[in-house]
């Protein structure tokens, strides 16, 4: 399977079911200023493009996560490769993942002759790039651990791992180093308000169980936090802490129970701990794996949640997700920020994959045809921006500037990467786009 296959089939996973809804990706990545955005195509290509639709050449051909620093500038890539051969997979792999990958090698054939490969569903499930890079070092370093025939099946196999990649862009492209890797698909990556930290979720391919993550860009340690957690946790405004949902119970259907946590992970110099602290629970929550926390510069904090009520009749439970916030003070209070008048205008829109506007007026949704809308925080005023169906989820919407959302849109030319203030028409950004590139983006 070719690199940009196989690119492909990163972003359809980002697209692809987890629990009920999935989890899709943002193509268009604006920095704090609003002056230029990272552009994701179809295949993992990674353009520039500035406010006017200026458009970069093409930068790499495998992105499928971008995330900004707050100097405008500089920008994190995660990248896709596929590792052919375990020569390969030493020159590019940490020693910390070649030491997994070998120690699942063994344990896997147990220093017993392989005659028929009977996967260690212990060590990894069937779906997982693991199970391909055991292949490869059997493969390739112990070919005697398995009959020929076994071997020779095996000739063609390769494995993927996930790279990220500390970037800058100011009228020309640096590609500055390599931060780390992993065997595992980063889901989400939040930058810390000091910017001296990276946390991350990532799982198999299988998506059994996301795991949560810190990365210290000075000393380059890895804090493994916890496990079982929903895709889109949030730092704290001084950075020292985290919030996220723990699942604490089975799936039923589409939603689980879950608690809405904080844990300290940093020191007051932003340093990573050894290990994380103080846990502390803050709600109880219905959920399902893509629960969403947002931390706003305020101390309030934006989450997204089914309301339900016990004891009840699980036939009953809805399983739309709600907006809600937690005042900060003494007294904490838990707001509603959806009103009951609007709840007609937002059935079908996953309010898990909401984006707070910069000025912290607005929050934007979207359904699973596209269709986009924004609400206001303080009234609960919906407005619809994209009414159109354009059919499967192609992009999260984001924000530019202070009120300015970016959507993939549709008019009667077809298909567009839009930029619309609540209550004005929407400009084209991608107007003067070579086609090629449009397709690669857009289609």
């Amino acid at each position: 399977m070719s690199d940009k296959i196989k690119i492909t089939a990163i972003i359809l996973l980002l697209s692809s079911i987890f629990f009920l809804n999935g989890c899709f990706p943002k193509r268009v990545v604006w920095n704090p200023s609003g002056q230029y955005a990272a552009v994701l195509g179809n295949e993992g290509e990674l353009y520039i493009t500035d406010a006017q639709g200026n458009l970069s050449e093409m930068l790499y051909d495998d992105v499928f996560r971008i995330e900004w620093f707050d100097d405008n500038k500089t920008f994190l890539a995660a990248r896709q490769k596929s590792i052919a051969n375990w020569e390969q997979a030493e020159s590019e792999l940490s020693k910390a993942n070649l030491d997994i990958i070998i120690n699942a090698a063994q344990e896997t054939h147990g220093g017993k002759v392989i005659t028929k490969w009977q996967p260690n569903k212990g060590l990894f499930n069937t779906e997982d790039d693991i199970e391909n890079a055991v292949k490869v070092y059997i493969r390739d370093v112990t070919p005697k651990m398995a009959t020929e025939e076994i071997i020779n099946s095996w000739k063609n196999v390769s494995f993927d791992a996930y790279f990220v990649e500390k970037c800058s862009w100011d009228n020309k492209f640096i590609s500055e180093k390599q931060l780390f890797n992993t065997l595992e698909i980063i889901w989400d990556m939040r930058i810390s308000p000091d910017n001296k930290n990276l946390l991350f979720t990532q799982s198999s391919k299988s998506i059994e169980s996301i795991k949560m993550n810190a990365f210290n860009f000075e000393s380059q340690n890895i804090l493994h936090i916890d496990d079982m957690t929903s895709m889109y946790p949030d730092w704290s405004v001084d950075g020292k802490s985290i919030f996220y949902v723990k699942f604490i119970g089975e799936e039923y259907d589409d939603m689980v129970i879950g608690n809405l946590n904080t844990i300290t992970i940093c020191n007051d110099n932003g340093e990573l701990l050894k290990e994380a602290q103080n846990k502390n629970q803050q709600l109880t929550l219905a959920v399902n794996g893509l629960a969403k926390i947002r931390c706003l510069d305020d101390n309030r904090i934006i989450f997204s949640s089914m309301e339900i009520s016990l004891p009840g009749n699980t036939d009953d439970f809805s399983e739309q997700p709600l907006l809600f916030m937690i005042e900060p003070g003494k007294h904490k209070s838990i707001v509603p920020l959806v009103p009951k008048s609007s709840f007609h205008e937002i059935a079908g829109y996953d309010l898990n994959f909401f984006e707070v506007s910069p000025d912290k007026q607005y929050v934007s949704m979207i359904d699973h045809d596209s269709r986009v809308a924004v609400m206001e925080l303080a009234t609960g005023r919906v407005t619809i921006m994209q009414p159109e169906d354009m059919g499967d989820i192609e992009s999260i919407p984001t924000w530019r500037g202070s009120n300015e959302l970016c959507y993939f849109g549709k008019n009667e030319n077809g298909d567009f990467i839009a930029l619309q203030k609540p209550g004005t028409p929407a400009s084209n950004l991608s107007i003067n786009w070579p086609d090629e590139v449009k397709k690669e983006i857009l289609d």
